[in-house]
């Protein structure tokens, strides 16, 4: 029985088998300290590995590796997946398309499995040479039947009547098919309608990709202390933008607009005059000022500030209402403290008074004995 063929993930150690379910190179595993083999003195076979993570990142790897080279045989050539079911080699297919590879999914049974070369015989499996000859011999009957099944298909799908997709599996990725139907064949012009298609989105990608890693860069790099540029200017208020208030739209050139685009925002930071400025900053700042993240007690002192600058009337008169009612509530709250301290200090006076009567009535009682 091939071991590969084994379908143990785990151990009942928790450990992951290293040499019977993996396809790819193991060589460095032999000597890697997460082998169990290294410190395990009855272990058996190439041992198993503790960092499962790294296991499944190779095998990830292998699959994403090898079906690259598949798909690299023939422009029509798809990859494709089971539509149910959730295998450990689905992050395998996940990263692919995300980096823009096409993906067909297809329900259980539907495809079929394209001829398998088989493995040829290795003389130190066996006893005797005669042993071996014969099994070569059926080796090179299996091969020549599968490599002449495999030009047969290859040549009902350059004539439409199959179509060819790469399928992964847990440990590997293989070609298989599906029969077409005339109505579902492709022709020339849809194949390239969809090459082109996967241009576009692959420049997509390379957009994407460099803007994430442009954004790391920028979070995590130092910047010389050097003096403001322009175009530093440009973009914090292209950033406080996003602050302007929808009434306050009409003063950068967009009355009717329920909010400004990026192309609007980048269109009103070309030309701002001095009074657009003041007035995007302005908004920035109440929007920050009302905003209850990040305000602690002494937080909350430049809202105030700001407010008594710029609304300094109202602001007066909320002040003094609310602070005339608190005083008004702290007023009654004295009067009960008041009373509270009479009462203890009533109840203190009286306990010494009984206190005094209690000591007199002994000394009398003594004295008369």
């Amino acid at each position: 029985m091939d071991s590969r063929q084994n379908t143990a993930i785990v151990s009942s150690a928790g450990y992951s088998p290293v040499s019977e379910r993996y396809r790819f190179d193991r060589t460095a595993c032999a000597k890697c300290k997460h082998n169990t083999n290294l410190y395990d003195m009855f272990a058996t076979g190439s041992g198993r590995c503790t960092n499962r993570e790294c296991l499944e990142a190779k095998n990830r790897e292998f699959i994403e590796r090898k079906s690259g080279e598949l798909l690299a045989q023939n422009p029509k050539f798809i990859l494709c997946k089971d539509r149910y079911g959730c295998n450990d080699h689905d992050k395998a297919i996940e990263h692919m398309t995300e980096n823009g590879v096409e993906c067909k999914a297809f329900e259980y049974g539907q495809v079929q499995e394209m001829p398998a070369i088989p493995a040829e015989p290795c003389p130190a499996d066996y006893a005797a040479d005669a042993d071996y000859t014969a099994a070569m011999q059926i080796y090179e009957q299996q091969k020549k039947a599968a490599e002449e099944k495999t030009a047969v298909l290859l040549t009902k799908h350059d004539a439409g009547a199959i179509r060819i997709f790469v399928k992964t599996s847990r440990d590997d990725a293989r070609l298989v098919y599906v029969n077409q139907t005339a109505k579902g064949r492709e022709s020339t012009g849809e194949l390239i309608a969809r090459l082109e298609e996967k241009k576009i989105r692959n420049t997509e990608l390379a957009h994407e990709k460099n803007v994430e890693a442009v954004r790391q860069i920028v979070r995590d790099e130092e910047i010389a202390p050097t003096p403001f540029t322009q175009l530093e200017d440009n973009i914090l208020y292209y950033i406080m933008l996003g602050s302007l208030r929808r009434d306050h739209l009409a003063a950068v050139g967009f009355p009717k607009a329920y909010y400004l685009t990026s192309e609007q925002k980048i269109a009103v930071v070309n030309a701002l005059t001095d009074e657009q400025r003041d007035l995007i900053t302005r908004d920035f700042l109440v929007k920050s000022l009302t905003s209850d993240i990040g305000f602690d007690k002494t937080g909350k002192q430049p809202l105030m500030e700001f407010a008594a600058l710029r609304h300094k009337e109202k602001y007066e008169v909320t002040k003094a209402q609310f602070d005339e009612e608190y005083t008004k509530r702290n007023d009654r709250l004295d009067e009960r403290i008041a009373v509270a301290e009479a009462q203890e200090k009533a109840k203190t006076k009286a306990a010494k008074k009984e206190g005094k009567t209690g000591k007199n009535s002994k000394k009398m009682t003594k004295k008369a004995a």
